[in-house]
């Protein structure tokens, strides 16, 4: 990917063994490593199943990313059999890793709550989180979803949520689900951040991925993990964006990185969003 340095700036590579060598050196600044095979078509199911099995297989103690439209999401009874699959597989090892179920775009949204709610349900522990659910905090119907799963998972101790604020605006707004403003959306994001650690003081083995590049969403958290010394809240970064979030060395919380790979051809639909997500991204600008 030399022709192309901007773009190689935000990927790992091709295979899974490129995304490894970069998870090593993430270990070194004590960064633990989201392994996303960003392909989102399943015009190669079975080759993007067997990716997700060779993850679990090749890694130990890290997430997985699962973006259930590359698995098969249509066939919904087939796709909770590979949750299923996926589980066991992965707690065969000694060192099991955690999914992140994806959020992805409103057409299959529904879909992936409901198969994030069976894996909660069925897999999640009170001591044990296996699987996360992602809730995108952009959405105007996303709320009644969040207070929902923290009257019925939270209060079991198994809720494990990513929080992001979304990233499929240009396929979702036609459905008059996005906030009107961004303010909205970053007074929603930060308001259930504020909910998710009040809760905590009543039900402490619940999990939270903070999944941002915001300052503010940065700074409020870190105030609440000053305060509560929390070890199962996690900051999440996007590879070759917010370093300064990821290596901030000045306070000892748990900070993840999502590092992407697969086909160049096919994870241009990741590439784009991500390039319309962070306009300054030419210039490298933390925002």
């Amino acid at each position: 990917m030399n022709h192309l340095p901007i773009i190689s700036k935000f990927i790992a590579g091709n295979n899974l063994q490129s995304a490894i060598n970069i998870s090593k050196k993430l270990e070194l600044k004590n960064v633990k490593t989201i392994f996303d095979f960003s392909v989102e078509s399943n015009k190669y199911i079975n080759r993007n199943i067997d990716e997700i099995f060779n993850q679990i297989h090749k890694i130990d103690n890290s997430f997985i990313a699962l973006k259930l439209s590359g698995l098969g999401i249509d066939n919904d009874k087939n796709t909770i059999n590979l949750i299923d699959q996926f589980y066991e597989e992965n707690n065969r090892k000694l060192k099991p890793n955690k999914f992140l179920i994806d959020a992805e775009n409103y057409s299959i949204q529904n879909k992936i709550y409901e198969l994030s709610d069976y894996a909660l349900e069925n897999y999640n522990t009170p001591t044990k989180k296996y699987f996360y659910k992602t809730l995108q905090m952009y959405r105007n119907d996303v709320w009644s979803i969040f207070e929902n799963d923290i009257n019925k998972f939270m209060s079991q101790e198994k809720y494990a949520l990513k929080l992001v604020r979304g990233a499929y605006m240009n396929t979702d707004k036609k459905y008059n689900i996005i906030n009107d403003t961004k303010i909205i959306t970053d007074n929603q994001y930060n308001n259930a951040l504020t909910t998710f650690f009040r809760k905590l003081n009543n039900y402490s083995n619940n999990e939270l991925m903070i999944a941002t590049h915001n300052n503010e969403s940065y700074e409020l958290s870190k105030e609440f993990i000053n305060q509560k010394n929390k070890e199962n809240i996690y900051f999440a970064t996007l590879y070759g964006m917010a370093d300064k979030i990821c290596y901030d060395d000045t306070y000892n919380y748990n900070k993840t990185k999502y590092v992407p790979y697969g086909p160049f051809t096919e994870i241009l639909p990741y590439l784009t969003r991500r390039l319309i997500e962070n306009k300054n991204i030419l210039q490298y600008i933390f925002k």
